[in-house]
């Protein structure tokens, strides 16, 4: 037997290694320093950490080495992956299929493209009226528009991968489409149809007029009245509408979607006539999404 222990020994030598746990928990341990162990005649190191069937084993017994060495191994693993889909990394290689990887993220430079965020800003909300009626409140038009004022309708579409807006007044005879493209989501082509009918609406300089924007977006009168940006096209459309207010009585209304109100309804078919024609410029029309380059900031 003892033989026996001294072979393996002699084969194992050179593979063991001494790790010194609890030594400031129980600090009567005897001390452990470089040099103090040996097996078959091999002086055997001192180490932080060593591996044992696999499981990395630290002095501290907080597995945050051992879980760094797993996470590594599986993200080799994604990687080793991913160039079996036709997908091939390496940093500025230039031979082989190493070049797609280099080509794909320059010529395709998602990330670099317009994004549509600011710093979190506390901004005002726009010295307008938010009005939320009940649907029942539309059954009778007259109690929810007011008759004095311009009445403006504005709706976003997405139909297939593309988005589009719509602006709609029977009182100034203006019907108004936009392209978004294939980035915009129906909240932000919402958000731009409010924005773009304020601009429309600026272009002829109203004063000490009354002013209802109506909107089937929730969503969108919400985004405009808090006080907390993160979007820029939330903050340019806060913007417009504060400068609008800032010489008339503006009011947000909302109303139902798809429930047989004239002008919505007229909204509603521009924004699908703009979601299936082509956008004037490059895309991103409105900027990129965070939701959307997450995934692949994820992979850098």
């Amino acid at each position: 037997m003892i033989l026996q222990m001294i072979g393996y020994g002699d084969r194992t030598r050179t593979q063991a290694e001494v790790v010194r746990l609890f030594q400031e928990k129980y600090p009567e341990l005897p001390q452990i320093s470089q040099g103090t162990r040996s097996l078959a005649g091999k002086v055997i190191p001192y180490k932080s950490s060593a591996k044992y069937l696999g499981v990395t084993i630290d002095s501290k017994l907080n597995w945050n080495e051992h879980i760094a060495n797993r996470t590594k191994k599986a993200t080799s693993a994604i990687w080793a992956e991913l160039t079996g889909l036709g997908h091939w990394i390496g940093e500025e290689q230039t031979t082989g299929h190493a070049t797609i990887w280099n080509k794909a993220t320059k010529n395709c430079p998602v990330l670099l493209t317009l994004q549509d965020s600011v710093e979190p800003t506390i901004y005002p909300s726009p010295k307008l009226r938010i009005h939320i009626p009940s649907r029942d409140d539309w059954d009778n038009i007259n109690n929810t528009i007011c008759q004095n004022g311009i009445i403006w309708f504005t709706d976003g579409s997405k139909i297939g991968d593309k988005s589009g807006a719509g602006v709609y007044s029977k009182t100034t005879r203006t019907k108004l489409y936009f392209a978004l493209g294939s980035y915009a989501s129906v909240f932000h082509a919402e958000i731009y149809a409010i924005l773009a009918c304020g601009m429309e609406i600026l272009k002829t300089a109203p004063k000490r007029r009354t002013i209802q924007i109506c909107t089937d977006s929730q969503a969108a009168l919400m985004a405009v009245e808090s006080s907390k940006v993160k979007s820029r096209l939330i903050f340019d459309c806060k913007k417009i509408l504060n400068d609008l207010a800032s010489c008339n009585r503006v009011i947000l209304t909302w109303v139902p979607g798809h429930s047989g109100v004239p002008g919505n309804e007229e909204a509603d078919r521009l924004a699908r006539v703009g979601s299936i024609g082509y956008p004037i410029g490059p895309e991103p029309i409105l900027g990129i999404q965070g939701t959307y380059a997450r995934p692949f900031k994820q992979l850098m």
